[in-house]
């Protein structure tokens, strides 16, 4: 089985080092697209996180019609602060638009998303991304059953902020990347495998888990990180690392 689309999202991929390293041969798939395809640069909204971003790409509308803005905003009609989550917005994402024409649908773990709740297709949510909303789960609800117990739960459950309270060093982060990487390929290759779908999406955080925790290990000049760590001579840049298998799981 196959999809007659694709997508694969890296999310917070730093561009410049995406096209440099590209350049260089060390991500040959996606310079394999790079060189073959065609592409484009995207400004998100001025002052605006991901969060804006992707459900904005998602739903072809901007915040002011899909309604979230951060993860914490205030719910009318008062001004208290209220988790905003993927039930909250006020626009569907496209594929459930795809799901009423009839097209097979797959989308795995959508960066910052509303839910669509499809009845045909499959969608997991709060598997191995950035921050979680709560337990992962599914439409059907099967199928993230399935999916943890072939393949684990997120080793940094679903938020990576939480390396520093359980103490994961920084430079072991690319180990625990690695797994979560080649995790979500295996589970995504399988559901791949299962049926001709029209669409299939799958979501990586991995760039954007590392970028938080492990920059100052890339930019060891930042000189807005006094306590910078150090890369030994004989070891790998920790994005660089997590870049190249994300090439690969995309190969």
């Amino acid at each position: 089985m196959t999809a007659h689309v694709l997508i694969v999202t890296f999310d917070s991929a730093e561009p410049q080092l995406v096209r440099q390293w590209a350049r260089q041969g060390l991500l040959p798939s996606l310079n394999q697209l790079l060189s073959d395809g065609d592409f484009r640069d995207v400004e998100n909204f001025p002052g605006f996180g991901n969060g804006v971003f992707w459900p904005s790409i998602y739903t072809g509308t901007d915040p002011s019609f899909h309604g979230g803005y951060y993860l914490r905003q205030p719910k009318p009609p008062g001004y208290a602060l209220e988790p905003f989550g993927k039930y909250d917005y006020v626009v569907p994402p496209f594929w459930k638009r795809l799901e009423e024409q009839g097209l097979n649908v797959a989308v795995i773990d959508p960066v910052e998303s509303p839910i669509a709740g499809l009845k045909k297709g499959v969608e997991v949510f709060d598997w191995q991304v950035h921050r979680r909303d709560g337990a992962p789960l599914s439409n059907p609800g099967d199928i993230v059953q399935q999916i943890l117990a072939r393949h684990g739960d997120d080793p940094f459950e679903g938020n990576i902020d939480r390396t520093v309270t359980v103490s994961i060093a920084p430079e072991s982060l690319s180990e625990v990347s690695e797994q979560r990487i080649r995790n979500k390929t295996h589970a995504a290759v399988e559901l791949l495998r299962q049926r001709e779908w029209d669409l299939f999406m799958v979501s990586f955080a991995d760039p954007h888990d590392i970028g938080h925790m492990a920059w100052h290990l890339h930019d060891v000049d930042d000189a807005g990180i006094s306590d910078a760590g150090t890369i030994e001579p004989d070891s790998e840049d920790p994005l660089l690392s997590c870049y190249r298998r994300l090439d690969a799981a995309l190969g």
